[in-house]
Parts: C-alpha cells; sequence; structure tokens
C-alpha cells in the first residue's frame, strides 16, 4: 500500500479545498469546528482505504506543520490551538450509515434502483408511494433526502464511483420534475422568495429541495439555480421584491461568496426588510456560522428553512 502522504493530492482534490484554506476560512469566521469537519472527512476517506489509525495521526501531524511552518508569534498559536482542538475531537471511525436510511424500506428501495441504473423503476416506485396518499412533503425528506446522504457517505468511503453519485444526483431531480404538479397545486399565501447557490458552488438539489418546500407551503418562489453571481441575485432581488432570500454554499471556501451577497443584498435602496437565510454543509459544520456573516438564520433542512421562514415573517409582522 502507498504512504498515506501520497493520497494528499488526490483527497484534497475530492474534497474541493485545501487544509490551509480550510484554516484561512477558520479563522476569518472564528469557527474552529470547521476544522474538525475537515479532518472527520479525510479521517473517513483514508480509513475506508484501509490506512490505519496510526497513519491518519502522522499524515494529520505533517499536515499541521507544513501549514503553520512559516507562522510567528499569535497567528502560530491561534492555529496550533484551532488544529489541536479540531484533532481532539475528530471521529475515528468510518462514517455509519444513517438509522434513519437503515430504518426505512421505500429509501433503499428507490436507493437500489438507482444505484442499479433503473431510473424508470425508481420513478414507479416514487409516483406509486404518492397515489397510495403519502405526501410529496415526506417523500422528499425520508426518501429523497434521506438516500442522497447516504450516496454522499458511499462515495466518500470508495464504494461507488463519481459517475453513480452523478447519475444518482441528476435522477432524482429529473423524479423530483414529476411530482410538480402536486407541488403547485398548492394556495399561496401572498409570501415571496428568491433562492440560488451561490457563485462557484455548482451543486444545487439541496436549495432545490428547499424551492420546492416553500412551494409546497404557498410561497413564490424565484430559483436562480447554481453558480449563481451576486449581480444576478441582486438583479432578481430588484425585480421580484422578495421578503426572502435563501443562499447555498457546499464547501467552506464559498462562505465568503455568501458573505459577500448577504452585504450587497441587505444595502440595497429600500430592502431593508428583505431576510436572508442560509444553508449548506459548512454551516452544518458550524451552526452558528450565520451569525458571523450576518444572515437573519440558519436550516439544516427544507422543512427547518420554512419553519424559520415563517418565524422570521412573523417577526417583520408579513
Amino acid at each position: 500500500m502507498a504512504p498515506v502522504h501520497e493520497n494528499l493530492d488526490h483527497l484534497t482534490a475530492a474534497l474541493g479545498i485545501t487544509l490551509a484554506e480550510q484554516l484561512d476560512i477558520a479563522f476569518k469566521t472564528n469557527e474552529p469546528s470547521m476544522m474538525r469537519e475537515f479532518f472527520n472527512w479525510q479521517t473517513t476517506r483514508l480509513l475506508s482505504h484501509g490506512y490505519s489509525t496510526e497513519d491518519i495521526q502522522s499524515y494529520f501531524a505533517d499536515l499541521r506543520d507544513s501549514v503553520i511552518r512559516d507562522m510567528q508569534g499569535e497567528l502560530r498559536k491561534k492555529a496550533l490551538a484551532f488544529f489541536d482542538r479540531a484533532l481532539k475531537t475528530t471521529k475515528s471511525e468510518i462514517l455509519p450509515t444513517a438509522t434513519e436510511f437503515l430504518d426505512n424500506k421505500l429509501a433503499k428501495e428507490y436507493t437500489n434502483f438507482l444505484l442499479n441504473g433503473n431510473r424508470q423503476e425508481a420513478l414507479n416506485l416514487i409516483l406509486s408511494a404518492v397515489e397510495k396518499g403519502m405526501p410529496v412533503q415526506e417523500i422528499y425528506l425520508s426518501v429523497f433526502q434521506t438516500s442522497l446522504y447516504e450516496i454522499g457517505r458511499l462515495w466518500q468511503i470508495n464504494e461507488i464511483s463519481i459517475a453513480q453519485e452523478h447519475f444518482f444526483t441528476a435522477a432524482t431531480q429529473m423524479i423530483m420534475s414529476q411530482l410538480y404538479p402536486f407541488i403547485f397545486s398548492v394556495e399561496r399565501n401572498g409570501h415571496k422568495m428568491v433562492a440560488a447557490s451561490v457563485d462557484s458552488n455548482m451543486h444545487d438539489i439541496g436549495i432545490r429541495m428547499i424551492v420546492d418546500f416553500f412551494e409546497m407551503n404557498g410561497w413564490d418562489t424565484y430559483y436562480l439555480g447554481a453558480n449563481t453571481p451576486h449581480q444576478a441575485i441582486l438583479e432578481a432581488v430588484q425585480s421580484y421584491s422578495p421578503d426572502l432570500v435563501a443562499i447555498s454554499a457546499t464547501i467552506s471556501r464559498q462562505v465568503p461568496q455568501v458573505a459577500q451577497a448577504i452585504v450587497k443584498i441587505k444595502s440595497l435602496p429600500g430592502r431593508k426588510k428583505i431576510r436572508v437565510i442560509v444553508g449548506g454543509a459548512p454551516f452544518n459544520a458550524a451552526p452558528q456560522l450565520w451569525k458571523q456573516i450576518n444572515a437573519d438564520g440558519f436550516a439544516a433542512s427544507a422543512d427547518g428553512a420554512v419553519e424559520l421562514a415563517n418565524q422570521l415573517m412573523q417577526k417583520t409582522g408579513k
């Protein structure tokens, strides 16, 4: 087996952000927990490739030393504190399958169909569940969301290929679109939202699910898609006059982009009552991060986002 250190470039590319970048974001947001999530992710990847805990600890020590080598004084002291805090709480085990998936027959059947390339069978399974009375909201949460978490885990531990992960995501988006007649039939409540994945974020299924949940709760939504420039978000706010803007980030490198978008949205003339909520992996890892970037709230799930939005509307008298 190749030395663990030789996997640095490969694993960094898979995660999409380097350790130095992760540390920089942790510094800027004062969130050491973001470092822990980086190490947890790397640990799972390395353990799944057969490396021992001792190998991984040595690897992390060398990573730490390479990053802080040229630091001095208080900066070095702070970096070491962030590293030590993160490494002490890093889990030394492969991420297990969530109980929500293990106990969910429909989600497991849906996942098996798509992992075997059987998109039509997966669609038929979902349409049958709807016809039998299963609420669309429940399908989104207990089938789509639960299975996507499991697919992400399987890719992380190298049990499925990136091609399978992409197919699964694309197929789920297609199947979601088949449920739109049920989603858009809900009576409107008078509220409007604009939603987007921030510039450089190419992942959009999470924010797409959130938008659909808002539609199912009577909101008029304007979804801008993945990799949305700040200017496009600002133009949408000016055009549609929403009550709420939802912005998604996938990796911590995108957090400054989210912060900049929030500043620009809240500086628009006459838009002080607009509320901005955020979501995505960096905010899941650091639940107080949204406060650091002046958002109005954070939600880890689609139903949680709707609940948060309704609370914000009540506070603003809308």
